[in-house]
């Protein structure tokens, strides 16, 4: 966070492609599925601090060459 006050964790959007381009998987995360308890005490990102964060995901398979990951309002 390099705003000047703290912020919401954002929602993480990660999808896997083949090399046409093709959308092969893809799912978005919650803060309360990235961070860990200690990191969701708090509903804001702290300013100017790293936070380490955990993504669980499933292999997309063979044929997902590429990835994109997007940040979004969080949801609920």
């Amino acid at each position: 966070n390099a705003a000047s006050q703290p912020q919401p964790y954002p929602a993480i959007a990660l999808a896997f492609s083949d090399r046409n381009g093709k959308l092969i998987s893809q799912r978005t995360f919650q803060p309360h599925d990235y961070l860990d308890s200690t990191q969701l005490t708090t509903a804001t990102m702290p300013v100017n601090q790293p936070v380490h964060i955990s993504l669980e995901i499933l292999d997309p398979g063979r044929r997902a060459v590429s990835y994109q990951a997007e940040l979004a309002s969080p949801s609920g």
